[in-house]
């Protein structure tokens, strides 16, 4: 398809509003039927050897709630709505646990093991993406949903918008597939009139300026080893400042599936510095031993949200062809 002419003014204001779909991608469309599961042998944890336990105290009776605000802090309202979606109850360190027991004592090490067990066995998958960047208090239905379907070798990624489409209706990439003057390109679908207009797609640079203005992450750093890279890199850049720091703070659900919970702090500075943010909780599968789950907070306690990223509805090795992307 040949590049919008640089002296229309209406085709580059589609480019310019097009630019800002690149986020995160979602879901698989249909394809081959797979198991949710790794292959066998990937390692597991059996689910007898932790037990999860809620640390979430009782409610307040009548009597104890007149006595509190009638409502809680903005800070506290918006940071409940990061994670209460996905995320049940928590528990805490089980040593007897070998996994556990790693995370413990060198949780940037337990971070590299999974990096490894994920490239030894993993050469796609699909699943559910569910993103969320806008915390306003009032508004619970900025999350995107998007299905997706990806491949390590070439990289791919395809993404179809469920929900909260801001401007199309799908994204797709393919390391080398389609590229101009030496830069590569995503094939993007515009949703709405845009899409009756383009029904077959416009092409735009991953790394040109108007994908950069809509997001700090492009399409070509999306994934499960993409993002244990990120969380590994940040972590050994900042790991000479005195305010990093790096946990294993126990056991965890997200989305009702067993999880190990990690928190990350960097030397964040409101934005302005190298550094996304200052808390991440990481919620690491414990049969698939992958971050399902990112929540990202400017500050340390937790109550100024930046970033929610949910990974559901995972199947593995499911076989993806040229033709699916």
């Amino acid at each position: 398809m040949k590049q919008p002419s640089a002296s229309s003014s209406f085709h580059y204001g589609v480019l310019l509003t097009l630019s800002m779909l690149l986020v995160m991608a979602g879901c698989q469309k249909a394809g081959p039927k797979a198991d949710r599961n790794l292959p066998s042998s990937v390692p597991t944890i059996k689910s007898d050897q932790s037990r999860v336990t809620d640390r979430q105290t009782a409610p307040d009776s009548p009597a104890q709630q007149e006595l509190k605000d009638p409502a809680p802090a903005a800070a506290e309202q918006k940071a409940a709505l990061v994670r209460s979606k996905w995320v049940g109850s928590n528990g805490p360190i089980d040593l007897n646990d070998p996994q556990q027991r790693s995370a413990a004592d060198d949780p940037l090490a337990f971070l590299k093991m999974c990096r490894e067990q994920y490239l030894a066995k993993v050469r796609d998958y699909r699943c559910k993406f569910h993103r969320r960047e806008s915390f306003r208090a009032t508004d619970a239905e900025e999350e995107q949903q998007i299905e997706i379907l990806y491949r390590e070798k070439p990289y791919s990624v395809d993404m179809r918008w469920l929900k909260k489409a801001d401007h199309a209706k799908r994204v797709s990439y393919v390391a080398g597939r389609w590229e101009r003057r030496g830069r590569e390109l995503a094939l993007i679908v515009p949703k709405g009139v845009l899409g009756m207009l383009t029904p077959v797609g416009v092409k735009l640079d991953i790394h040109g300026p108007e994908m950069r203005a809509a997001s700090a992450r492009p399409i070509d750093e999306f994934g499960f080893k993409k993002t244990l890279d990120r969380i590994i890199e940040r972590c050994e850049k900042a790991a000479g400042d005195p305010r990093y720091g790096l946990r294993f703070v126990g056991s965890g659900e997200l989305d009702n599936r067993p999880c190990y919970v990690i928190e990350r702090r960097l030397p964040y500075g409101d934005g302005e510095g190298e550094y996304p943010d200052r808390l991440l909780v990481i919620y690491i599968d414990r049969e698939w031993l992958v971050p399902t789950g990112c929540f990202s907070f400017a500050d340390d306690g937790g109550e100024n949200p930046l970033g929610s990223f949910v990974t559901t509805d995972v199947a593995f090795n499911v076989g993806l062809a040229d033709s699916d992307f």
